[in-house]
């Protein structure tokens, strides 16, 4: 699902440079936002953050409703591909919705 859609929203980026770094600072509670190319923007609540240490162990979960999960490789600070998998999961803010 693209964002503000029903379903899951599921974004795969970098840990490195300016992609996806943000997420090693997000915590639950917190908010994120995707802005369309037809200027409409889509924020979610952060729900949950999980480390997985090794990427065997790597779930998206299954989610009902308007949902986002932002992954990247885990640790953030690692030379070389990582071996695990960051994830953020969030919900449809319908208080922001546009």
């Amino acid at each position: 699902a693209l964002p503000g859609q029903d379903g899951m929203c599921v974004i795969y980026g970098h840990r490195n440079r300016t992609h996806l770094r943000i997420l090693e600072t997000v915590e639950a509670g917190d908010s994120v936002s995707a802005t369309l190319q037809d200027g409409s923007k889509h924020t979610y609540i952060i729900t949950q953050v999980q480390a997985f240490e090794d990427s065997a162990d790597f779930k998206i979960p299954t989610l009902d409703g308007k949902s986002m999960a932002l992954i990247t490789c885990y640790p953030f600070r690692y030379s070389g591909g990582a071996p695990g998998k960051y994830l953020v999961v969030g919900q449809f803010d319908t208080e922001a919705a546009e």
